[in-house]
């Protein structure tokens, strides 16, 4: 349960207001009058009513490895991956575990009981989503007999989670590339060839098998451009695609090795750099996913879903397993405050992160709202933690853009139910204000 006491002593507040709460008050000449102290206001209990979740799949191995993919980029060996390309490591699995043991027990101490009628699970097809989603059911449920909803065929996009633009028009485009443009001013962008300076010296990239046949060029900023087509997700061409590739690889591989020299091929780095190298992949997918214009489009069917989850009163908690793409767009297309996460080498959307939604009521029926990022932290992550109520995830209120919190924290639930609202009209609109 959560309490919080609001101050509202009037005496209380006068003294702060002045600044004279240490002072001591001069003697009185006379009898002073007796003065009124207002009672505090009452203390309100909130209690949990339901939570939905868009989580990212936990640790992976690379997407692309082999003859055309992270082999051919560095000279060096990649560290002994335990899964399949782009499948969810064994270490994953673990981590994911954790996390879902982890909700359970903070789930039970605010009195909620889960039951297969009021929970639901629904992951993208990959192998890497569905695994995560049943790692963290078993660990939630501390059960095996529940149902992973599952629309598409397995092993590939399911539309829902496709990152996609779900509308398209030329002119649309065009207002797309006008914001890339202004992108590439912004200090994320403008900091880029240094990052990737640094990500060349730390996988040998001009001593790589491909970079001595002249297969790959030497990477530059100024080279990436953004591609659009009709129901296809965006893509880039230039040095940001391999680039992203070995930012990933080497971001993964620090996560899976526990030794620091072993983990960078010999070099041991700052955090600062693996943040620099982890930045990297983190503005490939903000172009892609995180401008505020595609991102309607991209996370429509997304956005639609998890607010069909928020607002159903028969689940009491419902979990949506997708990709760092899904975090992005969704969380853009909420128009969130900028933000970065602490103590992650991704600040926008780390392994295995978790959108939290969720419903609150005090004891006179009244309904608020919280929606927060709930992840593992680098040192967690690398070192298996185990996680409990005594040593949680790192959990990270999200502000959205013209929305106060209310006095108690969290926000109105109707102000959270417009957001999604307008969302979804907006992205309505598109096809009206971009024809």
């Amino acid at each position: 349960m959560k309490t919080h006491r609001l101050l509202l002593s009037a005496l209380t507040g006068l003294l702060m207001i002045t600044g004279c709460a240490k002072q001591t008050p001069p003697e009185p000449t006379s009898a002073p009058e007796e003065t009124a102290i207002a009672d505090p206001e009452p203390e309100h209990t909130y209690h949990l009513v339901k939570a939905a979740a868009l989580s990212r799949h936990n640790l992976r191995s690379p997407l692309s490895q082999g003859d055309t993919g992270i082999d051919m980029a560095s000279p060096y060996t990649w560290f002994a991956w335990t899964s399949a390309p782009g499948e969810l490591s064994v270490k994953g699995e673990q981590l994911e575990t954790a996390m879902g043991e982890y909700f359970r027990q903070w789930m039970e101490s605010e009195g909620m009981t889960l039951s297969e009628e009021n929970t639901r699970f629904y992951a993208n097809a990959m192998q890497r989503t569905l695994k995560t989603a049943e790692c963290f059911a078993k660990a939630l449920m501390d059960r095996t007999d529940f149902t992973i909803e599952q629309r598409a065929e397995y092993g590939t996009m399911d539309p829902v989670y496709m990152p996609s633009l779900h509308y398209y028009s030329e002119s649309y485009a065009e207002a797309i590339q006008e914001a890339f443009q202004a992108m590439k001013q912004e200090a994320g962008y403008q900091q880029l060839q240094q990052n990737y300076d640094l990500l060349a010296e730390v996988t040998g990239y001009e001593e790589s098998p491909g970079y001595l046949a002249g297969q790959l060029s030497p990477m530059k900023a100024e080279d990436t451009e953004l591609v659009l087509m009709p129901d296809n997700p965006p893509a880039l061409t230039g040095s940001l695609v391999i680039g992203t590739r070995l930012s990933d690889a080497v971001t993964l591989m620090y996560m899976e090795e526990a030794d620091d020299a072993r983990a960078t091929f010999g070099k041991v780095l700052s955090t600062e750099e693996y943040e620099q190298i982890a930045a990297v992949k983190e503005l490939y997918n903000d172009i892609l996913y995180g401008l505020p214009l595609s991102a309607l489009s991209i996370a429509s069917p997304l956005v639609s879903e998890l607010y069909g989850a928020f607002t159903d009163d028969t689940k009491s908690f419902t979990f949506f397993c997708g990709h760092d793409c899904n975090l992005a767009s969704v969380i853009t297309s909420l128009r969130a405050e900028e933000y970065a996460l602490p103590d992650t080498l991704e600040k926008h959307a780390p392994i295995g992160g978790i959108l939290l939604l969720t419903e609150w009521q005090d004891e006179t029926g009244a309904r608020y709202a919280d929606i927060e990022m709930v992840y593992q932290s680098t040192k967690q992550l690398r070192d298996l933690s185990p996680l409990s109520l005594q040593d949680p995830p790192q959990r990270y209120r999200l502000a959205l853009q013209g929305l106060e919190r209310t006095e108690n924290g969290y926000y109105r639930y109707e102000d959270i139910c417009t957001r999604f609202e307008e969302t979804l009209r907006a992205a309505e609109d598109l096809k009206d204000t971009y024809k």
